[in-house]
Order: structure tokens, then C-alpha cells, then sequence
């Protein structure tokens, strides 16, 4: 993958949200506008011609009978992915790859456990391939509303593959990343 695109680019996407999301309070309504905005300002970080950013396509496996995946955005090289030749549409790549999952909570992460547990199962599925990485990022509302689900949150991501990246973003604070069984600042 494009040297360029570096753990320090999704970083700088995530302080650039944060930014946005500080001065413009209603920004974020939903999932879809955190995965949206984050997905633009990813693509207008990027300085490699060679890659693009896509959200919400289906990710298939070598021999493209079936997709592994539907991934919220990947960023994929331009040259090394092709048309899969089955009905629907996605892309067959058998090259290097970010792929990003995002989730956006509200008020209680406790009730919405299953779709952390969905997205483990695809991340851990993707970052099979060592060339692939993968992050997950979570929106939350507020600080106090993870200081109340610090303990579901840390029990959850120990089910991760150590090799993704786990960052939590909040509307009012700046954001943490999951490193050595605890969060700490970015």
C-alpha cells in the first residue's frame, strides 16, 4: 500500500472529526454522518493517487463465490482490485487494504453489544491477510457515557485480534485508542 497512508493518517482524521464535531454540535446525527464525514476527510488526507476510499461495499474472498464482508470504509489501491464476476456488485483484492469498521452510541452501549460482536467477527476475518490493516472506531456521545461502559467496553475489544486498531471518539472530548488491556489519549 501507498507508503504514505500511515496509522498517522487516520489519526489526523480522527482529530479533524473531533475538531468538527466540537464546533458543530448537530454534525453527527447518525452512524451513516460519522462514516461519511470520517470517510472525506480520510480521502482528502490521503497523497497517493493510486487509492481510494469507499464505504459500504462488499468485500469478496479470492474466489469471489460469495463476499466475506461488507466493510463501512476501505481504502483500497486502484490498480490492484478488479470487478468480482458474480452477480452482485464488489470487489475481489488480493492486495494490501485498510479497512475500517465505525459505530456511533448514543446512550447505552450495553444494549447494542451485538453489533461489536458482528464486527469483531469481520475484522478478525480481514486481518487474516498480513497485509491488511484494520481499524475500528467507535463514536461515542459523551465521556460520561463511557466512563459508564469503560468495563463492557474493555471486556469486548480483548475479544480483537491484537493487530487492530481500536480508537473510541467522543463529542466532547478528545479521542482514545485501546492499547495494552486499557484506553489512553491519543
Amino acid at each position: 500500500m501507498c507508503e504514505i497512508v500511515k496509522q498517522n493518517t487516520i489519526k489526523k482524521a480522527l482529530f479533524e472529526t473531533y475538531k468538527y464535531i466540537e464546533n458543530n454540535k448537530l454534525s453527527i446525527l447518525c452512524e451513516s454522518d460519522f462514516e461519511r464525514h470520517l470517510s472525506n476527510i480520510i480521502a482528502d488526507n490521503i497523497k497517493c493517487d493510486n487509492l481510494d476510499v469507499h464505504t459500504q461495499i462488499p468485500w469478496y474472498n479470492n474466489d469471489a463465490s460469495r463476499h466475506s464482508a461488507r466493510v463501512d470504509i476501505v481504502i483500497l489501491q486502484r490498480d490492484k482490485y478488479e470487478k468480482s464476476n458474480v452477480k452482485n456488485k464488489g470487489y475481489k483484492n488480493d492486495s494490501d487494504a485498510i479497512a475500517i469498521e465505525v459505530k456511533y452510541y448514543k446512550r447505552s452501549i450495553n444494549k447494542n453489544h451485538s453489533g461489536i460482536d458482528k464486527d469483531i467477527k469481520t475484522l478478525n476475518n480481514l486481518i487474516v491477510s498480513r497485509r491488511n490493516l484494520c481499524y475500528y472506531i467507535i463514536l461515542l456521545e459523551s465521556n460520561s457515557l463511557f466512563e459508564k461502559s469503560k468495563e463492557f467496553l474493555l471486556k469486548k475489544v480483548g475479544g480483537f485480534n491484537p493487530k487492530i486498531r481500536i480508537y473510541l471518539l467522543f463529542k466532547d472530548s478528545p479521542p482514545k485508542y485501546y492499547a495494552s488491556k486499557k484506553w489512553l489519549n491519543l
